[in-house]
């Protein structure tokens, strides 16, 4: 009877979870088009989050209290993010490896910019005047050494990271490095990312 049970329990498909393979690597695992589309998607949700609870994004990694129509909103995150992919996808392509794909770099890196929505949730929760302040001048912020203070930058923290070490899984499965070259080139191309989009971004703003 016990054989049976087991070769029966040989057959079934048993869902396995492994928290490295299916949360921590994520951006590593998907295919390039489960990527794109997660991505892509992700980028609607922040979009339509940010309209519904009045955000607007002001960097790559970080909101701002205010108003823009859905239309407005959709454009500021295709915009800071297109601006941010390019600039990883040239440095990919010009000090790791030229045969980098352009369509896997760019599904990966939106799919790995997917936890930075959680950024808004202690405006959403909270205090949006608090947040928005707190967002703009951290520093000024944290001269008070308030607890709320603390564990606001603390999330902040945990929430960068987390996009970090996405990004970083992203950019080194689609340049195919495993090596410290991937690493510095990562480290040049999120700075270089982060300075551009957000002046792009402020430009854009001026602009509408």
């Amino acid at each position: 009877m016990s054989n049976e049970v087991n070769k029966y329990l040989s057959r079934r498909t048993i869902p396995h979870f492994s928290f490295r393979e299916t949360i921590l690597n994520r951006p590593t695992n998907l295919s390039t088009s489960k990527a794109l589309l997660g991505g892509l998607a992700w980028l609607i949700i922040a979009a339509i989050a940010g309209w519904h609870f009045d955000f607007v994004p002001n960097s790559i990694i970080g909101f701002q209290w205010g108003y823009a129509s859905l239309y407005v909103n959709l454009l500021y995150e295709v915009v800071l993010m297109a601006t941010s992919v390019v600039i990883f996808y040239l440095v990919a392509v010009v000090a790791v490896s030229r045969k980098t794909p352009f369509v896997d770099m760019v599904g990966r890196m939106l799919y790995a910019h997917a936890p930075v929505i959680l950024l808004m949730l202690p405006g959403i929760l909270f205090d949006r005047v608090y947040y928005s302040i707190f967002s703009a001048s951290p520093k000024e912020m944290l001269g008070n050494l308030s607890f709320w203070d603390v564990v606001m930058l603390l999330y902040i923290v945990v929430i960068a990271m987390w996009y970090f070490y996405w990004s970083l899984c992203a950019f080194r499965r689609s340049t195919g490095d495993r090596g410290y070259k991937g690493v510095v080139a990562f480290v040049v191309a999120m700075w270089l990312s982060a300075y551009s989009s957000t002046q792009v971004l402020s430009l854009l703003m001026g602009a509408l």
